[in-house]
């Protein structure tokens, strides 16, 4: 099957892999990555959002060396723990314990000296063993706190404010000397970690139990209140833990007491006395995340942008509501360009929050702009600056026109891609009005591209945004100046499950293989060198070219793995390279492990409703025998006490994903109305909860 270029893609590898993907020493190696929950709207193949909690695993600088063990099957499904008053929360798999809101934790606070805690199990057995002191054979637990009180003695940090020197002097009081204590960031907080075998301090147990712990200290600068985390498992269980442990410390948010917000946040004004608009700089630090807030009513639209100073720096852009609902994202993948949001449109009154990042965790300065209207300020489309990325909506049956200012002999790219499988078409205009070309090369969702096109004049240039069909979506557009040469881009091919194949780079090539997958299949990918010279680096990019996952941890010679469970139906792009551009042969291969992620649910007649329970961390398929012309509605449910955010997919006859439905909220109803059947046979209907948190619900199918 033909595919046009990713060239999203591109712009921003050409930096990323030429540039940035530097060998992984010991310190900069992530954690281990948890899939993005399923997030959809009502348009073909919808774009992925993520769920905050797991928070997002480029904050804090990860504990190093861990890795997912391939026969670990991480818990999807999360909950977030801990409140304000507490100072902290953190975010842990659904099905552990909240042991802190139980009565009878008085032994574990005496011995602690605190008088609150989070104190959470993979089950309350767990948590008594820890509790009493006995000997933890089977499990894992958690306990955290912010110590606004007096510490034991074992814990006296003394007057340090450096996490590390406080660990060291943990260790130290209690003589132990083996072990390695690692600084990490969390958010704007310094901190630090050490895995221990056994407890030095003899707070939790005596110092022959064989329990292995790690210990992470953050301290706030300017008050040195310190935070303490403790997540322990038994010697022999530590490998099936340590992952967990690993992303749980990941989402760990320590709280202003006076203002309420995590720490690191900052307010932005878009009052209306203000003019609904504030323009602010801020300066990421190396493994940081910044956090701005603005109030907002609903049905307001936002329009937001995020320029960074220097020309190598990929920043990325993610807007939560007040609900903690990722609403929009933007990473056009260009180094240097201006990332910008236009008319979002904001579902509900409160406080949102825009997430700033560096694409590779490195530091910059960036102006921030921030606009308000009740009205969508570029509905048909307005002015783009060259080195801009804008994420807009067309309208079904519209078009948007979008004007920058050229200067001749100017050399630009312009790339349109599409967030949804509509058949997105542009044209480009020269100042005087003359068409120079429109672009219709790709299949529907392909991106299209017009290459290092010379600007002949000096004025303003239109670029007008249309569907070949009557349908719309959401897109990106991305106009870029340079005349670098893009020929080192390859398009390797499919990569279908179960298959190996082999490939040969030029010189400083880049390959991109392509995956159709479905939600909730386990996949792992190996590429392996056949000349022993070859370093490759691997990623995993999802339908809408996001990165989730990189991996460049072996030495040369030796193969690359990622092991990860897609999100939801769609393509998705591995991308492989060697590190230092060398020519040479290598091999692809793709397993799918034999798990199946959907349940059967049964089949389905026109006029039937079917009620059934989702399983916690499953999704259900039905199937219905359809003719081609037929008109069908669906209408999912949930039941009455249920308050689960379902989604609703459909696939045809030959398995393709063709729509995902997701366009309310929790405890709401999805439907599918009035769509046409374009083939004969067995279609299916898949039912997810968004969180994979299971849940009851009702489901018809009725024929028009």
């Amino acid at each position: 099957m033909r595919r046009a270029i990713l060239w999203c893609v591109w712009g921003g590898l050409a930096f990323a892999l030429l540039v940035g993907c530097r060998p992984a020493i010991q310190e900069e190696l992530g954690l281990a990555t948890f899939p993005p929950p399923i997030r959809a709207t009502a348009t073909p193949l919808p774009q992925t959002t993520r769920q905050p909690t797991p928070a997002q695993p480029n904050t804090p600088t990860p504990p190093p060396t861990v890795t997912t063990p391939a026969e670990i099957v991480l818990p999807e499904n999360w909950q977030e723990v801990g409140e304000v008053a507490l100072g902290l929360s953190l975010a842990a798999p659904a099905t552990w314990v909240d042991i802190g809101r139980l009565e009878n934790i008085v032994s574990l606070t005496s011995k602690l000296q605190q008088s609150r805690m989070l104190f959470l199990a993979n089950e309350v057995r767990t948590g008594v063993q820890v509790m009493t002191g006995r000997e933890v054979t089977d499990g894992a637990f958690a306990i955290a706190f912010q110590a606004a009180e007096s510490l034991p003695a074992t814990l006296d940090l003394g007057n340090t404010t450096d996490p590390v020197a406080g660990l060291e002097t943990i260790l130290a009081r209690n003589q132990v000397s083996t072990a390695e204590v690692r600084p990490i960031r969390l958010n704007n907080f310094p901190g630090a970690y050490v895995d221990i075998t056994a407890d030095p301090t003899g707070i939790l147990f005596s110092p022959q139990q064989q329990i292995k712990l790690r210990m992470a200290l953050f301290i706030k600068p300017e008050t040195g209140v310190p935070t303490f985390i403790f997540m322990g498992a038994s010697e022999g269980q530590w490998t099936q833990y340590s992952p967990i442990f690993d992303y749980m410390l990941e989402t760990v948010l320590i709280y202003d007491p006076s203002t309420g917000l995590a720490e690191g946040m900052r307010f932005l004004d878009t009052s209306a006395a203000a003019n609904n608009r504030s323009v602010v700089t801020g300066q990421l630090t190396k493994d940081k995340m910044d956090f701005w807030i603005f109030a907002a009513q609903a049905g307001q639209y936002a329009s937001i942008t995020v320029t960074p100073k220097s020309n190598n720096r990929d920043l990325t852009i993610n807007l939560l509501t007040p609900s903690g609902r990722t609403i929009a994202q933007q990473d056009n993948g260009y180094a240097g360009d201006a990332e910008t949001l236009v008319d979002v449109l904001l579902p509900e009154a409160g406080s949102y929050m825009i997430q700033i990042s560096e694409f590779f965790n490195e530091p910059e300065m960036y102006t921030l702009e921030v606009s308000l209207s009740d009205v969508p300020l570029y509905g048909e489309g307005g002015r783009v600056e060259i080195n801009q990325s804008i994420e807009a909506t067309l309208r079904p049956g519209g078009e948007d026109e979008w004007v920058f200012a050229g200067q001749t002999g100017q050399i630009i790219s312009i790339v349109l891609a599409p967030g949804a499988p509509f058949d997105a078409v542009f044209s480009l205009y020269a100042p005087d009005g003359s068409r120079i070309a429109t672009f219709d090369e790709g299949y529907s969702g392909d991106a299209e591209i017009l290459a290092l096109y010379t600007l002949p004049i000096t004025g303003d240039y239109r670029i007008v945004v249309k569907s070949f069909g009557e349908n719309g979506g959401q897109y990106t557009l991305a106009v870029d100046e340079g005349n670098e040469d893009v020929s080192n881009y390859y398009e390797a091919g499919d990569l279908p499950y179960g298959n190996t194949q082999r490939e040969t780079f030029h010189e400083d090539e880049v390959h991109a293989w392509y995956i159709t997958g479905l939600a909730g299949d386990e996949i792992a990918l190996e590429a392996r060198p056949l000349d022993g010279y070859l370093d490759l680096d691997l990623w995993l990019l999802d339908p809408e070219a996001r990165r989730l996952v990189m991996h460049d941890e072996a030495l040369a010679g030796e193969s690359e793995h990622i092991s990860y469970v897609l999100p939801r139906d769609g393509i998705y792009i591995v991308v492989v390279q060697d590190f230092f551009g060398e020519a040479g042969e290598y091999e692809m291969s793709l397993t799918v492990s034999g798990k199946n992620y959907l349940v059967a649910g049964g089949a389905l007649s026109y006029d039937q409703t079917a009620d059934a329970e989702l399983l916690l961390g499953r999704g259900t398929i039905w199937y219905f025998n359809g003719e081609v012309g037929d008109i069908i509605n669906l209408t999912l449910q949930p039941q009455e006490s249920d308050t689960s955010d379902l989604v609703l997919s459909l696939r045809n006859p030959a398995n393709e994903p063709i729509i995902q439905v997701d366009e309310t909220l929790a405890g709401g109803d999805e439907s599918l109305l009035s769509f046409q059947l374009d083939s004969s046979g067995t279609w299916a209907i898949v039912v997810q909860e968004y969180f994979d948190g299971g849940g009851t619900y009702s489901l018809t199918l009725t024929k028009q």
